[in-house]
């Protein structure tokens, strides 16, 4: 079982696609006052992060915190998942 936060943002990455950016962004509001202006947006649907965070509910209290410094938005939503677990 996956338990690290580089092994999250790989299995996200290899569900991307590049032409659903413009279809996940349009769900992103970015607010330059909480410095979202530097988030990037992989293209995965929300309905494909929640299985693949469910793999990675073993992951340590510190990949998570790894992974709020992460610019990918993808990221925020799986970790709501592993928390939920």
């Amino acid at each position: 079982m996956p338990t690290n936060h580089e092994q999250l943002i790989d299995a996200l990455k290899e569900i991307s696609h590049r032409d659903k950016v413009a279809e996940v962004s349009r769900y992103f509001w970015p607010d330059p006052n909480a410095h979202s202006s530097d988030n990037k947006i992989l293209g995965v649907s929300i309905g494909k992060i929640f299985p693949v965070a469910k793999q990675f509910v073993e992951m340590s209290v510190k990949d998570v915190e790894r992974l709020l410094d992460n610019p990918y938005y993808e990221v925020i939503p799986g970790m709501n998942r592993y928390h939920a677990c």
